[in-house]
């Protein structure tokens, strides 16, 4: 008898790389998957679009941050 083949949920690594990067392309990589699955993941479960959302905004808030840092004004 073979064991059933479990998929690998890709979604934990997409998420934690979108929200240090803001970058769909450089999360997917992370994450080892073409953007269109994460794009289809994103249009067919409500939870997972509220977390990339969520995930987008901590990007923005870095990228606000180092802004300031720099003194440049967004």
């Amino acid at each position: 008898m073979t064991k059933p083949t479990v998929a690998r949920d890709w979604r934990p690594a997409f998420l934690r790389s979108l929200a240090g990067s803001g970058i769909v392309g450089i999360a997917c990589k992370a994450a080892r998957i073409e953007r269109a699955v994460a794009f289809a993941a994103r249009e067919a479960e409500p939870t997972f679009a509220t977390q990339w959302d969520a995930a987008e905004g901590k990007a923005y808030q870095r990228l606000v941050q180092e802004a300031r840092r720099r003194g440049i004004r967004v």
